[in-house]
């Protein structure tokens, strides 16, 4: 906890400093959620979106932290306003289709990575296996979905990642 409130400090002389670093107000946002302080850090996110509105970390953060409260149809929300305010940005992409893959909504996840394709071309997407990989991450998830369903164990573990073998940037 001692690192986090030296952090904590250092970040916020930081934007004391210098307030036009967007990726100051990610930082303070992250290092706020880590304390458990989560309404704090949501205020430095859209903050930091209101200053920057192009800054597409900010969305992600704020999306995944509307996706920890369960509030989902936000949390989609804010992922598609920082993907049409930054289109480029891979992390939106990724954690946008980590959201719909945990809804099991398989539409979306193949939409976004239809998306992902489209605006973020070849960089992301070197190799033509891309779709191979969806429909693995498909696979993967409806495995996924079967197993928790016949276990007798009703937590899933949260070390499954169905993205795990994708390098996003």
């Amino acid at each position: 906890m001692g690192n986090l409130i030296k952090a904590k400090a250092l970040v916020l002389q930081g934007i004391r400093r210098a307030p036009h670093h967007a990726a100051l107000w990610t930082v303070a946002g992250l290092v706020e959620d880590r304390l458990g302080d989560h309404a704090r850090a949501k205020k430095f996110f859209e903050t930091g979106i209101e200053r920057f509105p192009d800054h597409g970390a900010l969305y992600k953060v704020l999306g995944e932290q509307y996706e920890k409260a369960g509030s989902f149809l936000e949390a989609r929300k804010v992922f598609a306003l920082g993907l049409e305010r930054d289109p480029h940005c891979a992390p939106v992409y990724h954690a946008a289709a980590l959201l719909e893959a945990r809804l099991g909504n398989l539409d979306g996840l193949s939409e976004m990575h239809k998306k992902a394709r489209g605006n973020l071309g070849a960089v992301a997407f070197p190799s033509s296996s891309s779709e191979a990989d969806a429909y693995d991450i498909i696979e993967r998830i409806k495995s996924l979905e079967e197993s928790v369903i016949s276990s007798d164990n009703d937590k899933l573990q949260t070390s499954l990642d169905p993205f795990s073998h994708i390098n996003f940037l």
